[in-house]
């Protein structure tokens, strides 16, 4: 089987995993109205813990994946974690009150976030260095599918029946994960690297394991992979935030019904495929004419004037109730073009992990970026209900509690941005490291 199509299968797999992820956020209004959301005046903070559960935990236990998999078969985890999610997500549209809602999305978390380190790892496996800043971005692109096919299915049923949209996304992923592992029936540890794949052409393996003292070794001379860890924290608080928040954020401040507001929210999800795809493309086109850096470059690019252009959006001047194409149009397009360079770092990040990261070790460490990643995001929803609530208790109207919460979560780009600049000088030097080390391996054999 090709690499093309083996890849194209785990795509499909991915967008269909990640599509039940932010189901809930079209959802919010009508479970609260249905009573599945409890909580009184303060029900935001209930609802934000829909959204916060299963991300921590689901990063949490992405660190015993990502340790497996590197001790392990990746390909039979990864199988697994797809069908992992599907239980949870069927779960869930047979919730009978808030509790029950919550502990089954708390659990698809444990599948969705487990397979990231294992799907990031594998594409290290199979794809050459010079085409991962693209494969990383196709690789986004199906979980950004994924997510916007769900919240557009969620969307649709949002005032007729909620439960259906998680129905028809569970069914697939039991059918497809015996397929994947089928798939990469022919994937070996490292294969993709030029001094590990001479050793595979020869009839040799690449044997090495993960052994915890070694890559705790690595990671404290790796200064690339600790800013990485430390740019997620504050680089996810916006996406949290603003993703959960969005559809309600425009019921509030703009007027518009959640219809309306899905669309919006889908025509920035193109934005942000858009842009990880152009990331990709552009630092692995950059790279290839001598320009190492350009992951680095391109991603801080990204981050400042996306966050530019995000402030603005949240601060658009539109006319309240108006939910006709004149008035959305203009709206959409602005959302489009915002999140365009705000995803430019995605398939970056997961390239740079990959070429200053020993192969045995690379899902373990995707699993570390995982959790680093996901601290924001995965308070981000509670976050952003909290700091609601809170300046409501201060007096604040409703109206501008929204708009000062957003307003002040994507003020933390400006940390991640920060964090970007040190790559500047550690990326190269890390990266030689590596090679060096792969190939000093490759002469002992």
């Amino acid at each position: 089987m090709t690499t093309i199509l083996v890849i194209l299968i785990m795509m499909v797999g991915v967008a269909i995993l990640n599509s039940e992820q932010n189901l809930l956020v079209p959802l919010i209004l009508t479970l609260r109205e249905e009573g599945m959301i409890i909580g009184g005046e303060s029900w935001e903070l209930y609802a934000g813990l829909l959204g916060f559960m299963p991300v921590i935990v689901g990063s949490l236990s992405s660190i015993i994946w990502g340790y497996l998999g590197d001790k392990f078969d990746r390909r039979l985890l990864f199988a697994a974690t797809i069908l992992m999610g599907a239980i949870p997500t069927l779960l869930t549209a047979l919730a009978r009150n808030y509790y029950e809602l919550l502990i089954a999305r708390t659990l698809s978390g444990v599948g969705i976030f487990g397979s990231y380190p294992l799907l990031n790892s594998i594409l290290a496996d199979i794809t050459p260095r010079e085409r991962r800043g693209m494969v990383y971005g196709v690789a986004a692109l199906s979980i950004g599918l994924g997510v916007l096919g769900g919240m557009l299915l969620a969307g649709v049923f949002a005032r007729e029946n909620w439960r259906v949209p998680f129905i028809v996304t569970s069914a697939p992923l039991i059918l497809i994960a015996p397929l994947i592992y089928v798939a990469l029936g022919n994937v070996k540890l490292g294969m993709a690297e030029p001094e590990i794949r001479r050793l595979y052409e020869t009839g040799y393996s690449y044997e090495y394991k993960i052994k915890v003292r070694e890559l705790l070794g690595e990671l404290r001379r790796t200064y690339t992979i600790v800013f990485l860890f430390l740019q997620g924290i504050p680089g996810t608080v916006p996406w949290g935030v603003i993703v959960f928040w969005s559809v309600t954020f425009m019921n509030v401040i703009w007027g518009l019904p959640e219809s309306a507001g899905t669309l919006v929210v889908m025509a920035a999800g193109l934005g942000v495929l858009t842009g990880t795809l152009m990331g990709g493309l552009l630092s692995d086109v950059l790279k290839g004419r001598g320009v190492f850096n350009s992951r680095v470059y391109i991603s801080i690019t990204g981050i400042v004037s996306g966050m530019i252009l995000t402030l603005a959006l949240i601060s658009y001047n539109y006319p309240y109730g108006d939910a006709s194409w004149k008035a959305l149009l203009p709206l959409m397009m602005f959302a489009f073009i915002t999140f365009i360079p705000v995803a430019w770092a995605g398939p970056n990040v997961t390239s740079i992990i990959s070429e200053t990261t020993l192969p045995e070790h690379r899902a373990t460490v995707y699993a570390i970026f995982n959790i680093t990643n996901r601290i924001g995001a995965s308070i981000a929803p509670f976050l952003g209900g909290f700091i609601i609530v809170a300046y409501k208790s201060m007096g604040v109207e409703e109206t501008y509690s929204y708009y000062y919460a957003l307003t002040t979560a994507t003020l933390a780009w400006t940390i991640c941005a920060l964090f970007w600049l040190p790559l500047i000088k550690t990326y190269h030097s890390d990266h030689v490291k590596l090679i060096r080390t792969l190939e000093d391996r490759a002469r002992r054999v």
